[in-house]
């Protein structure tokens, strides 16, 4: 898997994580082909990243303001899952912890 910015999908690509907005609609499932329409929608909807299939495994070195976007793109999605518990320093913990998992996962598979 990698994570690759929109603009720079390709048609034919395998989306491996499904894509989502930040109110927490599904847009795209995992598994998915995309096409130029899917490639559209995602621009449409301010979607800076998407985890694809990752056909050659080659590791790729992200910069501290990489990681900080995608760690904060992670954390939007993920807080739609814990809406109205901002105020509990358990869930904000576990938010926290969600994130860093799948941030660690986006980035090195």
């Amino acid at each position: 898997m990698k994570s690759c910015t929109v603009d720079k999908l390709e048609v034919g690509m395998i989306v491996s994580r499904d894509v989502i907005t930040s109110k927490g609609q599904i847009l795209l499932k995992q598994g998915i082909e995309l096409d130029e329409y899917y490639i559209k929608i995602f621009e449409k909807y301010g979607i800076e990243y998407v985890v694809v299939e990752d056909n050659n495994k080659q590791v790729k070195h992200y910069s501290d303001e990489e990681i900080t976007k995608i760690k904060y793109e992670i954390r939007q999605q993920k807080k739609q899952i814990f809406q109205n518990v901002d105020e509990d320093s358990f869930f904000t913990e576990l938010l926290e912890a969600v994130t860093d998992i799948e941030l660690e996962e986006t980035l090195y598979g």
